[in-house]
């Protein structure tokens, strides 16, 4: 299960007992340039390369469980495009890994929505022109 509002734009899914890993896609391709915010809140959004469709892939402020129990202010961060540090370009494939509590526990305590309550994010990314790999740039427990 992924969040609702990505899962239309993620595929080659594989689920391992309760982590779902899966990549980004739009346009048949997976080419996006990413934007980010890093500091205490970390916010990724991707661009399709192809179409410029923006797909918010995490908000530390919104996202996972811990806001499935209690809900934080969305505010208005700006955000500054990722480079690749090797070859300095900005198209990106992105991988996410997401890890979530059994699902009798999340109905067993009416943890809702589920696709947003895991408890884990990682995601990776591999620049498209270089093949340098970020693998966890982002690592977050989010319960």
């Amino acid at each position: 299960m992924f969040l609702e509002r990505i899962k239309n734009n993620i595929i080659n899914v594989n689920y391992k007992n309760d982590i779902v890993v899966g990549d980004l896609c739009c346009c048949n391709q997976f080419e996006f340039e990413l934007y980010e915010s890093y500091d205490e809140n970390i916010i990724i959004d991707a661009v399709c390369s192809k179409c410029h469709k923006k797909i918010n892939i995490y908000n530390s402020l919104t996202d996972g469980y811990n806001n499935c129990i209690s809900k934080h202010i969305n505010k208005n961060i700006k955000l500054k495009k990722i480079y690749c540090k090797k070859c300095k370009k900005s198209y990106f494939k992105v991988n996410i890994k997401l890890e979530y509590p059994p699902l009798e526990e999340l109905l067993e305590d009416k943890i809702y929505p589920v696709d947003n309550a895991f408890s884990w994010i990682w995601i990776t990314l591999t620049c498209c022109n270089c093949k340098k790999k970020y693998k966890n740039y982002v690592n977050e427990e989010t319960a």
